[in-house]
């Protein structure tokens, strides 16, 4: 992933990442690819030149990046490239799947693939900075190996003395999400291994509880309905905290208030509908369970959790319109409601948790966005971003960024650079040769006084 907007105002694999700064913001791009030939050469950033030193094509030579648009400011750095490496399984391959910051703590969390790893915020900006230069991981050398940040510590659930009960299965990803609480716990749900309990030392990720799904523990702690856990996120109610974990079928209450004591508080009925996101609000009140077969949004808050009211509201998308994404601020859920394939209007909808009322803003994303695949939404920082597929055969990819401080939404104008940076050349310009990208997250997240975002 790349980092580089400083403020001005079912997945996909992603191996390029980093930070740039758009008038104060700073971005973070990510981007797959599977190339025929294994290299240790890295693409460009934005300011260098193609060459044979780094991974282009002969006709790239001596041509660059696209220049920025005008809302974005700078380049700061990359913190993850895998674009030439191919997937491993022992020590599963680094890719660029997800940023997960916690600043009641002061700390960031990033899905390395399989692996967690973890920095303080002042060591994560400080060492994101031009090209990324660790890597590969300890356990390989391959010449092919991904270049990265290296994590401040990190946790690797295959790893021995992790604490974990694993085992080998065919199968690439096997993190699938974390969340993390003001306590310093960190919570990863995991495919084949479960889910569990880690406890940020400030020197390492210690475990403090697994539940693992093929193993015999007390009925109140099993892990139900059966199958592997999709989603995890944390809510609190006074002094007492909750653990959501989303299954394909429903989601699972836990009381982790102790964690080394975590018991099974309730689960939704199946019939209820799937969890396809699963998103809590930054103070913690409340969550939001999108159920994409249903189409549709439950919201619960935490004081309805504690009492054992797992049903919470339904809040249905508009006539003829399909949720497309979710996520949350402070107080308030958010989500994007495609209204159509052809249409380039689209809601960016606001849900008040405890009272369930809804507001739709109209916005406009030229080219759409593919109503066949996830988008995905971040809101922080008086910021919402989308990134997503394109939907008219010619943009190919959407990234969008919107002030949401005020009474409207504010387009802020970046996508035209993602688009001209990652995915179609301007004449004259490059893209990275043989890649796959695929749009997971935009992330705005203010530090040092400035605002980034994470792509």
């Amino acid at each position: 992933m790349d980092m580089n907007l400083e403020s001005r105002i079912g997945k996909g694999v992603r191996a390029l990442a980093g930070v740039f700064a758009i008038a104060s913001f700073a971005v973070l791009l990510a981007a797959p690819s599977a190339l025929a030939q294994p290299t240790s050469k890295l693409f460009p950033i934005p300011g260098e030149q193609c060459s044979a030193a780094f991974e282009c094509l002969p006709d790239q030579y001596g041509k660059t990046i696209a220049p920025f648009t005008s809302s974005i400011k700078s380049f700061k750095g990359r913190f993850m490239y895998s674009n030439a490496t191919r997937d491993y399984q022992l020590t599963r391959t680094y890719r660029a799947w997800g940023m997960f910051p916690e600043p009641s703590t002061g700390k960031i969390y990033a899905m390395y693939g399989s692996t967690i790893a973890a920095w303080s915020e002042a060591s994560f900006f400080a060492k994101t900075n031009g090209q990324p230069s660790s890597g590969p991981p300890a356990a390989r050398k391959d010449n092919d190996g991904e270049k990265y940040v290296e994590p401040d510590y990190l946790f690797y659930a295959e790893a021995k003395g992790s604490g974990w009960q694993t085992y080998t299965a065919d199968g690439q990803q096997r993190l699938y999400d974390v969340a993390t609480d003001d306590r310093g716990y960190v919570y990863p749900a995991t495919s084949e291994f479960g889910w569990g309990i880690l406890q940020d030392t400030g020197g390492s990720l210690s475990n403090v509880k697994q539940f693992f799904p093929l193993t015999q523990v007390p009925a109140d702690q099993q892990l139900l309905p059966a199958g592997n856990p999709q989603n995890v996120r944390v809510v609190k109610f006074g002094s007492s905290y909750m653990a959501v974990v989303g299954w394909t079928s429903g989601f699972t209450l836990y009381d982790v208030t102790i964690p080394a004591a975590t018991r099974k508080i309730g689960e939704t009925a199946s019939s209820r509908g799937s969890v396809t996101d699963l998103v809590a609000t930054k103070n913690r009140d409340a969550i939001a369970a999108w159920d994409n077969a249903f189409n549709r949004i439950r919201v619960v808050t935490s004081a309805e959790l504690a009492v054992g009211n797992l049903a919470g509201k339904t809040i249905a998308a508009s006539s003829g319109a399909l949720f497309q994404a979710i996520s949350s601020d402070a107080t308030h859920i958010w989500a994007v409601e495609n209204l159509g394939r052809t249409s380039p209007t689209f809601n960016l909808v606001k849900i008040s948790p405890a009272s369930g009322a809804v507001e739709r803003f109209s916005i406009l994303i030229p080219g759409g966005l593919s109503p066949s695949q996830l988008a995905y939404l971040e809101v922080s920082g008086g910021m919402a971003a989308i990134a997503g597929w394109g939907a008219d055969g010619v943009r190919r990819s959407q990234t969008r960024l919107y002030d949401v401080r005020g009474p409207l939404p504010v387009e802020v104008p970046i996508a035209d650079w993602f688009e001209a940076a990652y995915w179609v050349a301007p004449t004259g310009y490059v893209v990275p040769p043989g890649s796959y990208l695929s749009p997971m997250q935009a992330l705005p997240y203010t530090y040092g006084g400035k605002t980034y975002l994470m792509y």
